[in-house]
């Protein structure tokens, strides 16, 4: 494959990689282990073990992280086993994983994902945040929103509101409003060549240049958009140059902000570039990691932590007005009824669904009480975790919202008695039952909630999501 370079790309890795282009290229369609991260939204670490190892999947902690794991080479791929399904688990290259992980957000904060979809860096923040404060995810492509919606819901994070709109206008409608910024830039993908070898056919440096265009300007919306004292992480899965260093230049000449150290203690890393092609560059971009494929089992990643050092003052044009999305209260007399039908029919706890705020459309939804004061500049295209399904009388639990409320739950639950029952419901096979009554029950296993179900004279009806593949 490394013959497959073009001239002017063998030249910029022979640079950018102190003469071991070979070795990068060498990494070329390549396929790496299967990595994944387990989803502390959901249920115990020691439950989302067991449900892999139940399958037959052989996994095993990274060697680079210690909350990375992958599937051994002979294992079969995880992206269709339950725990993938139920949301316990999220694949992903292990250098994705870490731009999330140098912002190191904290419960309450109001952080913008400027290039949210599909989703893998956001749930990521949602669980590291606790589902506390407030995840504004914005895309700007349709395909992309779906992607980044179902993960949301899949894996639990009812602490975000996704917005579409181009991200370079974010600076000046929500001017110094975000404690951090997430931004993962689109990019040539140099980095990528494991899985996408045909970035080598159509890669010239025209492409970068015309990417970097763009990456000046989500960037700078992105700063304007963060709080003074507040962090920006900058990634990218390139390897470039223009796409990376040229951009941190950029701003460090235009803008009161430095870049951070950052520790990455079981990856090898290099420092970012000082010089390029005859050009000098701040010593301070030293600060920044390149991550390269052929040093690391992972892809190619840039990535830097910028610290707003000050205030910019005032938004450059005049923002639009701002508007408050009309969350509801609990006791609002389109939430509570819902709200207190359920109650009575599963007996959990009146404070359970205290610390948040609701959205009624044909689902009830729920979303982090920090939401509520955030002043929006346009509505949301979808807000929170849905709860329940409002098109029937009387409303039923959606299974996100079993997740959620399941574990406390006092009737209407049924505990799956083994391993087989557990699988024959996840591939919607009816059970027979010993439980009187009718109407919606929870599924339980070993005291975690795993999805609804209907009851009806003495049989269990599985109303488990409907995936096209089979369990077990």
């Amino acid at each position: 494959m490394a013959t497959d370079a073009s001239p002017a790309l063998r030249s910029l890795l022979n640079h950018v990689t102190r003469g071991r282009e070979d070795s990068f290229l060498s990494q070329t369609g390549i396929k790496l282990p299967q990595r994944f991260r387990f989803n502390g939204l959901k249920h115990t670490r020691s439950f989302q073990e067991s449900l892999l190892a139940a399958e037959g999947f052989d996994f095993q902690r990274s060697d680079s992280s210690t909350d990375v794991f992958e599937c051994r080479p002979a294992s079969r791929l995880p992206g269709k086993s339950l725990a993938h399904c139920l949301g316990d688990i999220y694949i992903q290259d292990l250098a994705s994983m870490l731009p999330a992980k140098v912002l190191d957000p904290s419960p309450g904060d109001r952080i913008l994902d400027l290039c949210a979809a599909p989703g893998s860096k956001t749930t990521q923040l949602a669980e590291l945040m606790q589902n506390r404060g407030v995840i504004i995810a914005n895309d700007s492509s349709n395909r992309r929103i779906r992607s980044l919606v179902f993960n949301l819901r899949r894996l639990g994070a009812s602490n975000v509101c996704v917005l579409k709109d181009y991200g370079e206008l974010f600076g000046n409608q929500y001017f110094e409003m975000f404690d951090g910024v997430l931004l993962d830039a689109p990019c040539s993908a140099l980095g990528t060549l494991h899985k996408s070898p045909e970035v080598l056919e159509w890669w010239e440096p025209s492409r970068s240049e015309r990417l970097a265009v763009q990456q000046r300007s989500l960037i700078q919306s992105g700063l304007k958009a963060l709080k003074a004292g507040g962090v920006l992480v900058y990634s990218t899965c390139t390897v470039t140059p223009q796409e990376n260093e040229e951009i941190l230049q950029f701003v460090l000449d235009r803008f009161p902000v430095e870049i951070e150290e950052i520790h990455l203690p079981r990856m090898k890393i290099h420092p970012g570039l000082t010089d390029y092609a005859g050009t000098r560059y701040s010593p301070a971009l030293a600060r920044a990691v390149r991550i390269y494929p052929h040093d690391n089992p992972c892809e190619g990643f840039f990535i830097a932590r910028l610290r707003k050092t000050d205030s910019f003052g005032r938004a450059r044009f005049r923002r639009t007005p701002q508007w408050f999305y009309p969350f509801l209260t609990e006791r609002d007399d389109r939430v509570a009824p819902e709200l207190d039908r359920l109650r009575a029919h599963f007996d959990w706890d009146a404070s359970l669904f205290e610390p948040y705020c609701w959205d009624v459309s044909s689902e009830l939804s729920c979303v982090c009480g920090e939401a509520y004061s955030f002043p929006f500049h346009e509505k949301p295209v979808r807000v929170g975790l849905p709860v329940a399904h409002l098109r029937r009388f009387p409303a039923r639990l959606t299974t996100e919202g079993t997740h959620l409320a399941g574990a406390h739950v006092r009737q209407m639950n049924c505990e799956l008695e083994d391993w087989a029952d557990l699988f024959r419901y996840a591939n919607r096979v009816d059970l027979n039952t010993s439980m009187p009554g009718s109407g919606q029950i929870i599924v339980r296993f070993r005291g975690e909630p795993i999805g609804h179900a209907l009851l009806d004279g003495g049989r269990l009806l599985s109303r488990f999501p409907r995936t096209g593949w089979t369990f077990g």
